[in-house]
C-alpha cells in the first residue's frame, strides 16, 4: 500500500521532467517549433502531399531562427565589448564559430530502436519504464 503510494507519488512529481527535456536540439538556434516540424514531417511519410510541403516551412523557420539568434549573439559581443570583458566575448566568439559544443540529452527510443516523437508514446514510455524500475528495486 505504502510503496503503492510512493511509486504514484514519484510517477507524479518525475514523469513531466523526463519528458520535456527529450527535445534534441542539434543546433543551438532551434526552437521547439521547428522540432515539432520536424517530428511532424517524420510521421508524415506515408501522406506525400503534406511530406512535401513541409520542409519548406522547416527551412523558413530555420532560417529566421537562425538569423535571430546571430542577432542576438552580436548583440551580446558588442555588450561585452563595451564592458571591455575580452574573455567573456571570446567565450561567445567561440560559441558562434562552433568550437564551443554542448551536450545534447539522449534521444528516447523504443525496442525497436525508433525514436519517441508522440507526447503520449512520451508518457507511456515514462510509465513502462518506471513500472520495470519498482519491480527490479526491492525496497525493503
Amino acid at each position: 500500500m505504502q510503496m503503492n503510494r510512493l511509486e504514484k507519488t514519484i510517477n507524479k512529481v518525475c514523469l513531466p521532467n523526463l519528458i520535456t527535456t527529450m527535445n534534441i536540439k542539434k543546433k543551438r538556434w532551434m526552437t521547439t517549433e521547428i522540432l515539432e516540424l520536424m517530428g511532424k514531417k517524420r510521421l508524415a511519410k506515408n501522406e506525400p502531399t503534406t511530406y512535401r510541403q513541409l520542409p519548406n516551412s522547416i527551412k523558413g523557420k530555420m532560417k529566421l531562427a537562425k538569423e535571430k539568434w546571430i542577432k542576438e549573439l552580436c548583440e551580446e559581443m558588442e555588450n561585452l565589448d563595451s564592458k571591455h570583458d575580452i574573455f567573456n566575448m571570446h567565450k561567445k566568439l567561440r560559441e558562434v564559430g562552433g568550437t564551443f559544443k554542448k551536450q545534447s540529452p539522449p534521444m528516447l527510443t523504443d525496442e525497436t530502436n525508433n525514436i519517441i516523437l508522440n507526447e503520449a508514446e512520451k508518457l507511456e514510455f515514462g510509465k513502462t519504464t518506471s513500472q520495470i524500475y519498482w519491480k527490479t528495486t526491492d525496497l525493503k
